[in-house]
């Protein structure tokens, strides 16, 4: 059998994933999140104590307030790849949550408060967070009978992870995260991609049968504007959540394709989208199998398929890795595994250089 190397191992670097979270009878506990005082150190999610208090918002609003963003604040701090100045995430947060509060409908001037032009950043990253917390809750309670502070909770989170313009770290909310556990979700059946962190998206793959296909979009088009919105300054996060909808609504998108520089309009209704995580598929006596992600199940997939073809003889595989996003670290491990076995797969380096091997396991099945 023919041997396949697999190059760019090491493919994710972090993900944050917050499910979402509710407050029940009144306004979540931030008592962790805003460590204890504004002159203390040290306080830990949950410890019930808290430098700022408020009066709470309404019991039936869904809130992603400091505590759970202040975790995904210590997340990146503690663990990313590279050492991150917590100044920038903090900045990052305040963007995205005025960027959201504008989509609401609301007024610069009614986010004033996060300016952090008047914030005064020192090296503690607790004492900042402070700063930060405690004028997060004041808006939150001053905005939360008029908008959706949901949905501006998340635009801050999505804010912080875009500030580090790494394209492998990002922000998952609940639905999300259901929409790949499912390997299903509503859209439009495209794979897009940007050049840059920001800019208009190009659509890189149309799912054969989706609502895209059906619409006339093909690979190479340019997304430059969803609903009437450019999409010049977005992430790409930002414009597939927007692409993205209910089951049977519309979407209207402005396409840009090669050799015509004026878009047009393509209106597209959203449906149910799955796809398959591997397909494999027998051409001329070598099997082509194509991974479009590391989620759960796809080693087990990938192991049949190349199964299948040693069973009929088949003299080689070809594996395809264009587009996969990464996934799951253990999935891409026991997928190398197949090829390589007990090989040393990759080399592990963390924030401070120190360097582990990454090592398959098991018989290889080339």
């Amino acid at each position: 059998m023919g041997r396949v190397f697999l190059s760019r191992l090491l493919v994710v670097l972090i993900v944050v994933v917050i499910t979402g979270c509710t407050s029940v009878g009144g306004a979540p506990d931030v008592s962790g999140l805003i460590p204890q005082g504004s002159n203390q150190r040290g306080g830990r999610p949950g410890d019930g104590r808290s430098g700022v208090r408020v009066a709470p918002p309404p019991p039936t609003v869904e809130i992603l307030g400091p505590n759970e963003l202040f975790r995904i604040y210590q997340l990146v701090i503690e663990n990313y790849v590279e050492r991150v100045d917590h100044s920038v995430l903090i900045e990052g947060a305040v963007r995205g949550f005025r960027a959201g509060a504008i989509e609401e409908g609301l007024f610069p001037l009614d986010t004033a408060l996060l300016e952090t032009a008047s914030f005064r950043f020192s090296r503690d990253p607790e004492l900042d967070w402070v700063q930060f917390a405690a004028r997060y809750e004041a808006i939150i309670e001053k905005l939360a009978p008029r908008v959706g502070i949901d949905g501006v909770g998340q635009a801050a989170a999505r804010g912080m992870l875009d500030a580090l313009n790494d394209p492998h770290t990002t922000y998952l909310d609940r639905r999300a995260v259901e929409a790949q556990r499912s390997r299903s979700y509503v859209g439009i059946g495209v794979t897009l991609s940007t050049a840059d962190q920001r800019g208009a998206p190009i659509v890189r793959e149309v799912i054969p049968g989706g609502p895209a296909e059906q619409a006339g979009l093909r690979p190479g088009d340019t997304i430059v504007w969803v609903d009437g919105r450019t999409t010049e300054s977005m992430t790409l996060s930002e414009a597939v959540r927007d692409i993205r909808g209910i089951d049977g609504s519309q979407v209207t998108l402005g396409i840009r394709s090669a050799g015509d520089p004026q878009a047009r309009d393509v209106r597209i209704t959203r449906a149910s989208v799955r796809l398959a995580p591997v397909e494999a598929e027998a051409r001329e006596g070598v099997e082509y199998i194509r991974i479009r992600g590391f989620q759960e199940g796809v080693a087990d997939a990938t192991r049949a398929a190349l199964q299948e073809s040693i069973a009929g003889g088949l003299r080689g595989w070809v594996i395809d890795l264009r587009g996969n996003g990464g996934g799951n670290m253990e999935e891409v491990i026991n997928v190398a595994s197949l090829f390589l076995g007990e090989q040393t797969l990759g080399i592990q380096v963390d924030r401070s250089q120190q360097r582990a091997p990454i090592r398959g396991f098991g018989r290889s099945l080339g």
